[in-house]
């Protein structure tokens, strides 16, 4: 597990919410085998709407950003026990979103 690819993922999303607005709490995150299918179906995220996913180089890693996001005041947690897939992902929730 590399300690770079996990602070550089995190750095990248920090950076996104950032730039879209919101508290951290205001965002959810998780880690999804297809994370298409997980934000515009499962939690109805609209197409247009501040949203973001990267693929990581391994389920490991993509957890471990995701507990810092976590730790960095986001909302979310283990949707899978124990999670799937070596994306992880976050949007901005909405009225319209539906968060698990």
């Amino acid at each position: 597990m590399s300690s770079e690819e996990i602070n550089t993922v995190y750095r990248r999303f920090v950076l996104y919410m950032q730039a879209h607005g919101g508290e951290p709490h205001d965002w959810f995150v998780g880690v999804a085998e297809d994370p298409d299918q997980r934000l515009f179906h499962q939690h109805k995220v609209p197409q247009n709407s501040p949203h973001v996913d990267e693929i990581c180089s391994s389920g490991a890693v993509a957890e471990e950003v995701e507990q810092l996001l976590l730790d960095y005041g986001c909302d979310g947690g283990r949707e899978e026990s124990p999670p799937t897939g070596n994306s992880v992902y976050a949007y901005l929730k909405l009225s319209s979103t539906t968060d698990p």
